[in-house]
């Protein structure tokens, strides 16, 4: 690709400090990282989220439910990717 591993390091940490800046921007957002990928956010009320972890204080009313989404076509695209290896 001609781009050195601390090159590609550098734009990784960007995309993610990108991510990380839109996503708490706003109560809801969508950001399509590249074809096939996409990460959501919703404000949800913290007495409509689910949890796992029980005993735990939200120190607010609301929570931030993050998600990630594969199109079925990027799936199975990374499965034929893993089975050739």
């Amino acid at each position: 690709m001609g781009c050195s591993a601390h090159d590609v390091f550098k734009i990784l940490d960007t995309l993610s400090d990108v991510v990380k800046d839109k996503i708490s921007d706003t109560d809801n957002a969508e950001i399509k990282i590249f074809p096939g990928l996409k990460v959501t956010s919703k404000c949800v009320p913290s007495e409509k989220y689910n949890s796992n972890l029980k005993n735990v204080n939200i120190p607010s009313n609301h929570v931030l439910k993050l998600s990630v989404y594969f199109t079925h076509d990027y799936k199975r695209k990374i499965r034929e990717t893993y089975k050739t290896h």
